[in-house]
């Protein structure tokens, strides 16, 4: 009788042994299939399906900052020669009625894409609602999405 006990407690031992061992192992694997955004973000975009197989170069998902917002606008000819990157810029509009989003000239395309020369402007504020900086997050290699 005593040795009955002896076997199954070691067995149970065993069982219990290989069930931690298991645990550690799904632990890890969750802390591999975890994502940690590089500043507070709101998802946008979620490429992947659950059990779809990716890899170090695809796009899993995209976030932006919705705390930066980024204007690309219309300048009149004779108004570009004032515009310089780093200059303060003062934004309103139509869907803020009422708040001015302070910021600063970013970008002067070299260029123009239509006929009136553009000026993009970023803007960053608690009361930013657009989102502009965007981000990818590209999975490490040989990853199982588990959405």
């Amino acid at each position: 009788f005593w040795s009955v006990s002896v076997c199954a407690h070691e067995e149970r031992e065993a069982e219990l042994t290989a069930a931690i061992a298991s645990l550690e192992e799904a632990r890890l694997r969750l802390d591999d299939a975890t994502l940690d955004a590089p500043w507070d973000a709101v998802v946008t975009a979620v490429n992947v399906e659950s059990g779809q197989p990716v890899n170090a170069q695809f796009t899993v998902v995209e976030i932006v900052d919705p705390t930066i917002i980024e204007v690309d606008g219309i300048v009149d000819e004779i108004d570009i020669l004032f515009i310089r990157p780093g200059a303060k810029a003062s934004v309103t509009m139509d869907a803020l009625p009422g708040q001015t989003l302070s910021g600063a000239v970013s970008d002067i395309a070299v260029e123009p894409t239509t006929q009136t020369p553009r000026s993009s402007s970023r803007s960053q504020g608690a009361n930013s609602r657009s989102h502009a900086r965007g981000e990818s997050v590209t999975s490490p290699s040989s990853w199982t999405s588990s959405l």
